[in-house]
């Protein structure tokens, strides 16, 4: 490795959990529900591009744990995030909170 004043540098170490790590991936928990709250988890890559577009959405949550109950869901949550270590750890999706997920399945 070189540094930013030229010379060398020996390369650090990576940490166990670093080296398992895999950019731009999180746990996310897709908040839907119109009367009764709905929480779908799972981890997943590149995220942004999942929020964009409607069937990838659907796609990547169909099959994804499910709650009713939002201290289960968390707990689910941080169970996976020890589990699968993550860039951005454990994030919550709210933009389609005012929408069941069968109503986001019907939309594409």
């Amino acid at each position: 490795m070189v540094s930013s004043r030229g010379g060398l540098q020996p390369k650090r170490p990576q940490d166990k959990n670093e080296s398992q790590m895999s950019r731009d991936n999180g746990i996310f928990v897709l908040v839907t529900g119109t009367t009764k709250p709905e929480y779908r988890i799972c981890i997943a890559h590149a995220i942004e591009n999942v929020i964009a577009n409607s069937s990838l959405l659907v796609a990547t949550f169909k099959n994804a744990d499910y709650f009713t109950d939002l201290e289960q869901a968390k707990e689910h949550a941080l169970k996976l995030g020890l589990e699968t270590p993550t860039e951005y750890g454990v994030c919550y999706i709210h933009k389609f909170q005012h929408k069941t997920f069968d109503q986001l399945s019907q939309e594409v």
